[in-house]
């Protein structure tokens, strides 16, 4: 993945996290306690995900899991990425 790719990711994820002060977002951040995500907030970031990487969280069942810190998130899109890399070489 690249550096420019996981800035992406933070951005998105500051954009929908439901609290305003997203200033000291770090690895470790988790998306539930810390920004409190609720469910619309992970539907918003899911399609903000799909709309910028083409990737359909959805069907994944490994979605949720991610959905611990901005690191699994980040970790799980890069996987995505790679796999759809994958099908397309």
């Amino acid at each position: 993945m690249t550096n420019t790719t996981k800035k992406e990711i933070v951005r998105l994820v500051k954009d929908c996290a439901p609290i305003v002060d997203t200033e000291n977002i770090s690895d470790e951040t988790k998306l539930i306690d810390d920004l409190q995500y609720d469910s619309l907030a992970i539907i918003d970031l899911f399609e903000q995900l799909k709309e910028k990487f083409g990737i359909e969280c959805y069907e994944n069942p490994d979605i949720y899991d991610s959905l611990e810190s901005v690191m699994t998130l980040v970790s799980f899109v890069d996987k995505l990425l790679k796999e759809v890399d994958t099908v397309y070489e």
